[in-house]
């Protein structure tokens, strides 16, 4: 199976209102600074980085950027982009 070139990402900002938007698969330049960030303990930052890189503005609701309240979930939503494949590494 292979990963999603796309992702929606849908925010509730209040009864029966959501914020939607789209953001492109993150590249390796994204991901490897997101996990830095990650691996720093800085998990907002991180998915603030994903969100800033991947967010397709043109697709997108403008509160995804503008509205902070909105930007702060979506920026943690945006980590959820970053797919990694179960492994399993073993000392032989």
């Amino acid at each position: 199976m292979s990963a999603p070139k796309r992702f929606e990402l849908t925010i509730k900002v209040a009864d029966g209102d959501t914020a939607v938007g789209f953001l492109q698969k993150p590249s390796r330049v994204v991901i490897a600074r997101a996990m830095s960030l990650i691996a720093q303990n800085k998990p907002f930052e991180a998915g603030e980085f994903v969100l800033e890189n991947c967010l397709l503005d043109a697709e997108s609701d403008a509160r995804l950027r503008d509205d902070d309240d909105v930007r702060m979930s979506a920026t943690m939503q945006a980590l959820q982009a970053i797919q990694l494949l179960d492994g399993e590494l073993k000392k032989l």
